[in-house]
């Protein structure tokens, strides 16, 4: 009987990335000093200021455009509206509010980090890397903009450069838990698994529900084959989130190669009840059913899961060793010879008993 387990190993940060940005203006922003001058101006825009504080977009939108009105050269309220849309998600919108504020002030360093930031949501990771870059030589030099820096270098498979900016990052905030591990992911790309550890480790120190760094501290002793780390590291990562299916996933999987194959069942299907759409979680509770004998369960399983992918190789591959163990041969190798034209490896290993 032959098998192929599917190892869904690490998690990505970038999905947590807006907990990242910044929910107030830069500090050297807000201004309350009003100004004898040009008092309409600035009053309409300090109300702005605490109207976007305690989130109120709207109206915060209102008094910024307000003081546009008051003085067009008010560059500060042109940097208010821009947060307010990327705050309200619209971060093309806040391109040309923030080319306004450089054009007005070119030597204010946050417009530059914010427009860094615009690009980066934007997956623009060059234009994202080359405007923090201009950023720093105007003087903003604070941790998130290395962060999202070494972010950006890492969707480049950069890894070198994306460590430079994440050491950068904890050197000015040495308990930056996302920093650990991102520099770990990027130590586990360029080879470094013991660095990878180390990091994944310090990240889970510095907050303790820091779901993904478990997950991918767990995933990262599964490929150096200490299971029971492993384990332990995953039991974290449903305790911090339990709804989260992946580490469910990889659990399994850690199971099942330290041979639990009934504990990796009871993992495998918690992993395809919160997530009904994860192909890989139902392929691999095939597999794991497949090693209880289990054959007619691990047939379901795999059907769901090419249902879920049609292009799933390796479940067609399952799913042709399900129904040998059924005795239907036929049924078998029409699955194999699918898995072959699909591109399986070895595929002398599944056709070498049919017709």
């Amino acid at each position: 009987m032959k098998i192929l387990i599917t190892l869904t190993i690490f998690a990505s940060v970038l999905a947590h990335l807006t907990a990242q940005t910044e929910h107030n203006f830069v500090p050297d922003t807000i201004k309350t000093t009003i100004v004898a001058e040009n008092q309409e101006t600035q009053l309409a825009y300090n109300e702005g200021v605490a109207f976007f504080n305690s989130k109120n977009y709207a109206e915060a939108q209102k008094k910024f455009e307000q003081a546009i009105a008051f003085d067009a050269t008010f560059y500060q309220a042109y940097f208010g509206r821009a947060e307010i849309k990327i705050e309200t998600g619209k971060h093309k919108d806040a391109l040309p509010d923030l080319n306004k504020t450089i054009e007005l002030q070119p030597e204010y360093a946050p417009a530059y980090f914010r427009l860094g930031h615009v690009y980066f949501l934007q997956e623009e990771y060059e234009k994202a890397i080359k405007t923090f870059e201009q950023a720093t030589e105007k003087g903003y030099n604070k941790e998130n903009l290395y962060y999202y820096k070494g972010v950006s270098f890492f969707q480049k498979e950069k890894y070198a450069e994306a460590i430079t900016s994440f050491d950068k990052a904890i050197s000015i905030n040495p308990v930056y838990a996302y920093a650990f591990n991102d520099r770990a992911s990027a130590k586990r790309k360029s080879g470094d698994n013991a660095g990878a550890i180390s990091d994944y480790k310090k990240a889970t120190t510095l907050d303790k529900n820091f779901a993904i760094a478990f997950n991918n501290l767990g995933s990262m002793y599964r490929k150096e084959k200490k299971y029971s780390e492993a384990i332990s590291a995953y039991d974290n990562a449903v305790k911090a989130d339990k709804q989260y299916f992946m580490a469910y996933n990889n659990r399994g999987s850690a199971k099942y190669e330290s041979e639990d194959f009934a504990g990796a069942v009871e993992d495998f299907k918690k992993a395809t009840e919160l997530n009904p759409n994860y192909a890989y979680a139902f392929n691999n509770l095939g597999t794991a059913l497949l090693r209880i004998k289990k054959y007619d369960n691990a047939l379901k399983a795999f059907n769901k899961a090419i249902e879920i992918n049609p292009k799933y190789t390796e479940a067609y591959a399952n799913r042709g060793s399900a129904r040998e163990m059924l005795k239907d041969l036929d049924g078998a190798c029409a699955d194999w010879k699918k898995a072959v034209e699909m591109g399986i490896s070895n595929p002398n290993l599944y056709l070498q008993n049919c017709k």
